[in-house]
C-alpha cells in the first residue's frame, strides 16, 4: 500500500526509477523496513503495523490510491497538508473513519 502510494504521487514512472518529486522521501522503497520509511510511524508492538502518516509540506502531488485503504485498521493518523493532491481521500480513510 506505501509503496503504491509513493508511485500514486511522486511524479516517477514507475518501480525502475525511485526519483522523486518529493521534498522528504529517505528509506522509501530503499529500506525494507517501512517503520523506517520518512514520515511513516509503526507501532511499538511485535505487529509493527503502521499507525500514523505525516508527509505534510512535502510537495506530494497526484490522488490517494484506494490501496491506502488497506491500512485503515491499523492507520490512526493521516496527515497529507500542505500538499498538492487531487481527487478525493477514498471514504475508507477519511477523517472520522480512521479507528
Amino acid at each position: 500500500a506505501l509503496a503504491t502510494f509513493f508511485f500514486s504521487t511522486s511524479n516517477n514512472d514507475g518501480p525502475e526509477n525511485r526519483e522523486s518529486s518529493w521534498l522528504w522521501d529517505d528509506q522509501w522503497l530503499i529500506n525494507k523496513d517501512e517503520c523506517e520509511w520518512y514520515g511513516v510511524e509503526c507501532a511499538n508492538d511485535e505487529s509493527g503495523w503502521v499507525k500514523g502518516i505525516d508527509l505534510s509540506f512535502n510537495s506530494i502531488s497526484g490522488t490517494i490510491p484506494l490501496d491506502l485503504t488497506i491500512l485503515s485498521s491499523s492507520l490512526t493518523t493521516l496527515t497529507l497538508e500542505s500538499n498538492h493532491l487531487s481527487g478525493s481521500i477514498p471514504s475508507e480513510i477519511q477523517p472520522g473513519t480512521i479507528p
